[in-house]
């Protein structure tokens, strides 16, 4: 992908979270509520950049910095729960089976 494109979704997301802060916005979780249209942008820049690159975003853009901070910081405490909610459900693909074997 094209660093200018790369460049224009950082941009976007920093503008987004500059936003949210000027309306009181700081809590992480509702900063990720608001924000979760953005995830396929985030995870581009993410695989889409060498560290230089994610650095340099992250310099140039303070609120892209600051959303991608918080997905990281979710990420790693969903990873270390020792239980989730949804652990005992069933997957979606099961569901879809008994439903065609009906």
């Amino acid at each position: 992908m094209p660093v200018n494109e790369l460049r224009r979704m950082a941009a976007n997301m920093d503008q987004h979270i500059q936003q949210l802060a000027a309306q009181g916005i700081n809590d992480p979780h509702v900063i990720i509520d608001r924000m979760v249209g953005y995830l396929p942008d985030l995870h581009q820049i993410w695989i889409g950049t060498s560290n230089d690159q994610l650095i340099a975003l992250c310099d140039v853009f303070p609120g892209f910095y600051r959303y991608a901070l918080a997905m990281e910081d979710a990420s790693q405490a969903e990873r270390e729960s020792p239980s989730r909610p949804y652990d005992d459900m069933v997957e979606f693909s099961e569901i879809h089976k008994q439903l065609a074997a009906q």
